[in-house]
């Protein structure tokens, strides 16, 4: 994951007004590339370019969410399907085939990035991401999901433990600009 350029929210008088619920969370398209790229260009030192995006939006084991207001993206998740079975996508879902029941069982997801336009955290953006991909990764039998965070970045940590995570080890020096270890998280399916 990509380490986060600053964790506070800095919510605008826009953001006050608008009722997350009224919003979704949609497979992302590529014209939603440039928005998710300047979400990535405020959220992480070592951003993502329009043309990294594009090749991670077409990368057949990628899965990205992202969620969209009023035309306009707000947030982003974007993770990579490690397992056996094979990912098919289209614009509204995302299925995974297995040939047999050990592929279903070995089943995985390595959570690559969560953000959210800097001017909109804090209003629960990032939850509503998260539960959609959690239900996604369940309704395909996806068993354990991974991903790495700060450890100064306690936002998310509670965000990640509300939906299951715990943390599993620590990466030393994992993250740079500035250096800090990473909690390697986990959820695993009960």
């Amino acid at each position: 994951m990509h380490d986060k350029k600053e964790t506070g929210t800095g919510i605008s008088k826009e953001a006050k007004n608008i009722n997350v619920k009224n919003g979704i969370v949609r497979l992302m398209k590529t014209e939603d590339i440039k928005e998710v790229c300047n979400i990535e260009k405020t959220s992480f030192s070592n951003p993502m370019s329009e043309v990294d995006l594009e090749k991670a939006l077409k990368n057949k084991l990628s899965i990205f969410f992202v969620y969209e207001y009023n035309g306009q993206i707000l947030g982003y998740l974007g993770a990579y399907y490690i397992g056996l079975g094979v990912l098919k996508k289209n614009d509204r879902e995302i299925k995974i085939e297995y040939p047999n029941e050990f592929e279903r069982d070995n089943s995985q997801v390595d959570i690559d990035n969560v953000a959210v336009d800097k001017e909109y955290r804090g209003l629960g953006i990032g939850s509503r991401i998260l539960a959609a991909f959690k239900d996604t990764a369940e309704n395909n039998s996806i068993n354990r999901i991974f991903l790495e965070v700060r450890k100064s970045n306690k936002a998310a940590i509670g965000l990640y433990e509300k939906y299951g995570f715990n943390i599993e080890s620590v990466r030393k020096e994992y993250y740079s600009d500035p250096t800090e270890d990473g909690y390697i998280m986990i959820r695993i399916k009960e």
